[in-house]
């Protein structure tokens, strides 16, 4: 029988995986229709799901609730928007580099917003994170030039 831990990491794994193979097949899809239909057939998809899904707890959730639960989903909406639309204008594989480097972000943006301390430790995770997931784009490092596209990536 395998152990709590490792179908958790198997799990992480799992959804790691998923996530990465969203790029390319989202960049596909834009071939064939705009990054705004295309958003918002998943959001509507996602939306009736859930709804689905959370029927009762929907019901005894309070406006207030709501309406804050819709204006998160409309800032979420513009961060999906940016990145769909830039993905039109760059490869998938900088799209997800790019995307991957929010990880690094939090604890370098965690220290002057929160006053979190940044130990060795943290640092040493954010430059291998940073390392691993330039390794895994395959980016060209003599190209490291912005363009439009991973300019939107990075709103």
């Amino acid at each position: 029988m395998v152990s709590k831990e490792s179908l958790s990491d198997l799990m992480l794994l799992g959804v790691s995986m998923i996530w990465g193979g969203t790029f390319p097949l989202i960049k596909v899809s834009l071939q064939d229709t705009s990054p705004y239909v295309f958003l918002s057939l998943r959001f509507l998809m996602a939306t009736l799901i859930l709804a689905a899904v959370f029927r009762k707890e929907l019901t005894s959730t309070s406006m207030q609730a709501l309406e804050a639960g819709f204006l998160i989903g409309i800032f979420i909406f513009i961060g999906y928007l940016t990145q769909t639309v830039g993905l039109k204008y760059t490869t998938a594989s900088k799209s997800g580099f790019i995307t991957g480097l929010y990880v690094v972000f939090t604890p370098i943006l965690a220290y002057p917003i929160l006053r979190t301390a940044l130990p060795r430790k943290r640092i040493l995770a954010v430059l291998l994170a940073s390392t691993g997931l330039f390794l895994l784009s395959e980016i060209d490092p003599i190209s490291l030039r912005m363009n439009y596209g991973d300019f939107l990536t990075v709103l």
